[in-house]
């Protein structure tokens, strides 16, 4: 028979419709839940499986949490200056059959409802959608839907509330039954004493598939004890008779005396505590890699989470992320979902008219407008938290991941791989895999090389015998990540080629049978960046495979090169040569030229110097293959710890301390065929890692690097003072003069750089910038600040005109110069400027073990302090850094100085950007923005989804961005604990300069950290000032020479003229010339004083010399030096320093209006508002 429409469409009574369908309220009441929970016992909370109807603990909550909200309205209240009784007890009771959950405080007003005729008591109890929560005001307690403890009385045999009005000193008691259907009549008497509330209710058992109480007693039990830890010493809590007490510690807050029933004590689990705002958390690691959480919104627990969770589990995942990136480059791809999963928290915190995801409360779902602050960790929070073992888990699980990508890389032994730059040996991958050597060269070139030298041996020797080109330096293996390590090509190709395995000990033999080579030769330039590449592979080796380092016979070997081969011919035509040397560095070369003066002195001498492997000659490659010089490199018991000292991070005050005894004189020869690594590291590496630092950290002297050095040298040499000069022949100009070994793209990169004028840049430029040399704006990949500069081949320079009032040319005599290969005198090893440059221009740079940094100061102000110095006046005006054009501010917070952009606020949500940070580009400023704008779908979504619009004008000068926020976003930015520093580092509005990391050359040409400016302009002064009491005494012993050799010459026109020196007489009338050694007779008979050990400046003097007219000149030229020398010497050399200080000054300032001129020639035509 068809079911009826009756029976198909019902409508149920409100109570109805909860009783027979609880799902929605209380959800499930007669499934028993097998689950872990969070239960009580022996005073510890602990998870366990148990047996539980989640309806019964529910209705249980929901009286409970009437309580707790009760305790909260009347502290707020009490808070508020009103007369009432808070809440200061909590009774809990519960049997096998009965609930009864009392707390003192006010009591429910005892009052007839005027409008529903009923009195509250029993409004609020016993008839739905009835609550004192449904008031518009913010409410910061659980209750909202107007159902609470109703479901409690809809799902009990009996329900009893009892209460106390102790403003009308009347009881109130009254009793449902049968699930509220059946009300008892109030009981009303008088009543004098405390007011209370009771509610008392007895579970229907049977709706809920129970004989009697079972495990959710237990979790029930629990939920009491979050009330302690909740409220703590404001609240006393008895759970059946007993009260609980969390401990006596007078220091820990309730809330983490509550944590530590789940977690033990700070000596059993590390942990990191807060307490800020309306937040109170606590985390440590999980117990597993699970993110765990116990979370509470207004006295509710939130078991399963929420918006509040997300929101602080993603705040410490992501501060401790860049804390852990921060310690090791290694650790870069770590992830805040990687931290977040070693992560427990435990979070208090109170949130204004929450939401949940369903009635039972368990998912907080209000977004973050809601929270009533942000939680902001503190610095000690986040130290603490490095302590727990979360970072140490993090990257345990991160390393085990990234090496089973790894393993994906791994080779294979097999005689075929497809690699279009491998020449692979043939017999590679098969049985005679142990013979074969792969030759690893340093570029392309040196391939060439290699197939000619092969030539000279015989074919079943070149069969064994591969060849692959390295791409420059190879990846420092030591400090790279495995994803790193798994899209380098080079790093690939190389474990495919030799067919290593991670994770594989090859001290085993049949694990190095599956290597397609037995070895490796290493071929190189025979400079130092070659000693670079040779250790490079070797720590590649080391690094990942140390058991091939120990093998006897030598896995890794290389080539011996040489940089000078000298000999004579025997016969040229046959290309025979004899006495033939060969020099691994021109510092052997030059060595021997000394120990072997007779030797080297015979003519006929052939020298050839080789730069690089692609200046041999196919028969230089033949000859060398016949008489290969082969050094195989042993393992010795300090390998291992040299192999870190040169290439581990963590090593680094180890490696400055190396460096730092580093002395050239102390270097052994290679005289033998083998070499120890550690003896290779402290004799070959350590040369490259000196001169790394000699190219990257510049001299406090002079404020230069070798290359701008050699630039600045080159343009005064030739000279590009009057007369511009395109940068790329200036570049090929720089580079033949001055040696330059090093690409030409980085010469032209050092010849920009000294150009630069943009704001942010050189505060002095040294060359002109004739052409588009960068700007603000910012060009390249990561469109950084002066990346935008054309083309070295369209672009001019020339030298700025105050640089012969800077290096003063009267200084030129006192420098010491270096020298090229070829032994001739190229740049000084630093010059003497007249004011401490590398102040006025700053620097950056990292080298081996060493790294610099040094912001811009004011010339102007490093003049008056010079000046001031030399006055003997103390200087007490602060030098901050300073760089021209700037229109931001520069403060000084926390041991650091921060520079700031300009901006003005329009309104409530608009926001005018007029000037960026020193050193951030316009145009990657702008691109961040439009990131955000992009990235973002809404203000819940995006972390950074702050902005609705960004409007941009911007010039290569000028710079005016308009930024519209969303609705309060401004606002709560400004907020936060940070206030205006958070919004600047948001926004990207502020930029630290680092002040404490200037490391550079000191006079003695050694490295020296400098703590701060004033040190470096007290020993650049005392520096200085002694070279100027050098040139003042070497000024006046060449004015004393010029004296002597002008009087000198006016005295020996004179002799001629009265024939008191003979040049000639005449015999027998005849005119007979005396000889060249009668003339010098006489000159030494009239005690001539000779020039240079000689007189030729006499007698090559031409012949109209010999006048009146000259005698004349030379005598004035001879008064004049006279007048000079007088005044020198009645000059003091602070005197001369301020007349050069003065001459400076005179230029800059004409160099400075000049700049500004050019520089603010496009007027901004835009005006903020105020």
């Amino acid at each position: 028979m068809p079911p009826k429409i009756s029976d198909i469409y019902q409508k149920k009574e409100h109570r109805q419709h909860i009783y027979d369908l609880p799902d929605t309220y209380i959800g499930s009441a007669v499934q028993t839940t097998l689950q872990d929970a969070w239960v009580i016992e022996n005073d510890n909370i602990i998870q366990k499986e148990i047996k539980y109807v989640p309806g019964l603990y529910k209705i249980f909550d929901e009286v409970l949490t009437n309580a707790s909200d009760h305790k909260v309205r009347s502290d707020a209240q009490k808070k508020s200056g009103k007369d009432i009784h808070p809440v200061k007890n909590l009774k809990i009771f519960i049997d096998d059959e009965k609930i009864s959950i009392e707390n003192d405080g006010n009591g429910i007003d005892v009052e007839m409802h005027e409008k529903e005729h009923v009195y509250v008591p029993e409004m609020i109890f016993g008839q739905l959608l009835t609550s004192t929560n449904y008031s518009k005001e913010d409410k910061t307690w659980g209750g909202k839907n107007g159902y609470g403890a109703k479901l409690a009385n809809i799902f009990s045999e009996e329900f009893t509330v009892e209460t106390v009005d102790s403003e009308r000193n009347k009881k109130y008691v009254q009793t449902w039954n049968d699930n509220m259907t059946k009300r008892g009549t109030p009981k009303i008497t008088k009543y004098s004493r405390a007011s209370y509330t009771k509610i008392t209710f007895k579970p229907e058992l049977k709706r809920f598939g129970l004989k009697a109480m079972d495990d959710t007693k237990s979790m029930m039990e629990r939920r009491v004890y979050d009330m302690v830890g909740l409220f703590g010493d404001e609240l006393t809590v008895y759970f059946n008779g007993k009260k609980i007490n969390l401990g006596t510690s007078k220091i820990m807050s309730s809330f983490e005396k509550y944590a530590n029933l789940y977690i033990g004590k700070s000596t059993e689990t590390k942990r990191a505590y807060i307490k800020h705002k309306d937040w109170e958390v606590l985390a440590c690691m999980s117990r597993d890699n699970n993110f765990e959480q116990m979370s509470f919104v207004n006295g509710i627990c939130t078991w399963r989470g929420g918006k509040h969770v997300d929101h602080v589990a993603d705040s410490i995942g992501k501060k401790l992320c860049e804390a852990i990136k921060n310690k090791n480059k290694k650790n870069e791809n770590i992830t805040p979902a990687l931290v977040k999963t070693n992560l427990r928290v435990f979070i208090k915190t109170n949130v204004i008219n929450p939401d949940f995801d369903t009635q039972t409360k368990e998912y907080l779902t209000s977004t973050s407008k809601s929270f009533l602050s942000k939680f902001d960790l503190s610095q000690e929070f986040l130290d603490k938290l490095m302590k727990s073992g979360i970072a140490e888990r993090s990257l345990s699980v991160m390393n085990f991941k990234e090496k089973q990508t790894l393993k994906k890389t791994d080779g294979t032994k097999k005689t075929k791989i497809q690699n279009a730059k491998l020449q692979d040996a043939i017999e590679a991958g098969t049985k005679n895999s142990k013979d074969c050597i792969l030759i690893l060269t340093e570029g392309d070139s040196a391939m060439t090389y290699v197939s000619s030298g092969l030539k000279s041996f015989p074919e079943s020797k070149q069969r064994k015998i591969g060849t692959y080109p390295l791409r420059g330096k190879l990846l420092n293996v030591r400090e790279a990540t495995a994803k790193q390590l798994s899209e380098n090509s080079e790093i690939t190709d190389l474990k495919k080629i030799l067919g290593l395995k991670q994770n594989t000990d090859y001290s085993e033999e049949k694990n190095f049978d599956t290597l397609r080579y037995g070895s490796i030769w290493i071929l190189t330039d025979a400079d130092l960046d070659g000693a670079h590449i040779k250790g490079l592979v070797m720590n590649f080796i080391h690094s990942q495979w140390p058991s091939l380092i120990e093998r006897s016979p030598e896995f890794i070997k290389s080539i011996k090169m040489y940089a000078v081969k000298i000999w004579h011919w025997k016969d040229k035509k046959a290309n025979i040569k004899q006495h033939e040397h060969i020099f691994e560095t021109i510092n052997d070369f030059n060595k021997w030229t000394e120990t072997h003066k007779e030797e080297w002195s015979k003519s006929g001498w052939e020298v050839k110097y080789y730069k690089g492997l692609g200046t041999y000659l196919s028969k230089d490659a033949e000859e060398d293959f016949k008489k290969i010089r082969e050094i195989k490199y042993r393992h010795d018991k300090e390998t291992n710890e040299h192999m870190k000292l040169a290439f581990d991070k963590k090593y680094s005050d180890v490696r400055k301390q190396w460096l730092g005894k580093f002395d050239p004189k102390n270097i052994k020869e290679l005289t033998v065929d083998h070499e120890s690594y550690s003896d290779f590291i402290d004799n070959r590496l350590i040369e490259f890692s000196n001169s790394d630092n000699v190219r990257s950290i510049p001299s406090m002297i002079d404020g230069l690097k070798p290359s701008q050095r050699k630039i600045l040298w080159a343009a005064i040499k030739k000279p590009i003072s009057n007369k511009e000069i395109k940068v790329a022949q200036f570049q090929g100009y720089v580079s033949e003069q001055a040696d330059y070994h090093h690409g030409e793209t980085s010469l032209n990169e050092a010849i920009i750089g000294m150009a630069h004028d943009y704001v942010g840049s050189n505060n002095l430029n040294l060359l002109l910038p004739n052409g588009q040399f960068g700007t603000r704006m910012g060009g390249g990949k990561d469109l950084k600040a002066g990346k935008d500069a054309a083309s070295a081949r369209y672009i001019y320079t020339q030298l700025n005109f105050v640089v012969p009032h800077l290096y003063k040319k009267e200084d030129n005599s006192l420098l010491a110069y270096n020298y090229s290969d070829e032994n001739k005198q190229i740049e000084p090893l630093f010059y003497y400027p007249i004011l401490p440059t590398i102040l006025m221009n700053g620097t950056d740079g990292i080298g081996t073990g060493y790294s610099t940094q040094l912001p811009c100061y004011n010339p102007q102000q490093i003049i008056d302090c010079i000046r001031s110095k030399l006055n003997d006046i103390s200087y007490n005006n602060p030098i901050n850094p300073f760089y021209r054009g700037f229109n931001g501010t520069i403060t000084y917070e926390n041991l650091t100085f921060i520079s700031h952009g300009v901006y003005t606020r329009l309104g409530e949500n608009k926001l005018v950007i007029t000037e960026l940070p020193v050193g951030k580009g316009s145009l990657s400023f702008k691109q961040y923005k439009e990131f955000i704008l992009t990235k973002m779908i809404d203000y819940e979504k995006s972390k950074n989804g702050f902005l609705l619009d960004e409007e941009s004008f911007i010039t290569d000068k000028s710079f005016k961005m308009t930024i519209t926020f969303k609705k309060d976003a401004l606002n709560n930015m400004l907020l936060t604990n940070d206030g205006i520093g958070y919004f600047e580092k948001e926004l990207k509005l502020r930029n630290t300069i680092n002040v404490s990391n200037t490391h550079l050359y000191d006079e003695h040409g050694y490295i020296k950290k400098y703590n701060n400016v004033y040190d470096i302009i007290d020993e650049f002064y005392d520096f200085r000032l002694g070279k100027y009491l050098e040139r003042k005494e070497n000024m006046l012993e060449e004015y004393n020479k010029e004296l002597i050799l002008y009087s000198t010459k006016a005295q020996f026109i004179e002799d001629i003229m009265d024939s008191t020196v003979i040049m000639y007489e005449t015999i027998n009338n005849k005119q007979i010339n005396r000889s060249r050694d009668n003339i010098i007779k006489q000159l030494d008979d009239l005690d001539y004083p000779t020039h240079e050990d000689s007189y030729n400046f006499l007698l090559h003097m031409r012949i109209d010399s010999f006048t009146n007219e000259m005698i004349n000149k030379l005598r004035k030229d001879c008064d004049n030096l006279e007048e000079k020398i007088i005044k020198l010497k009645n000059t003091t050399t602070k005197q001369l320093w301020l007349n050069d200080i003065d001459d400076f000054e005179k230029e800059y300032n004409e160099y400075m209006t000049h700049w500004n001129i050019n520089y603010n020639n496009i007027k901004t035509t835009f005006k903020i508002k105020k």
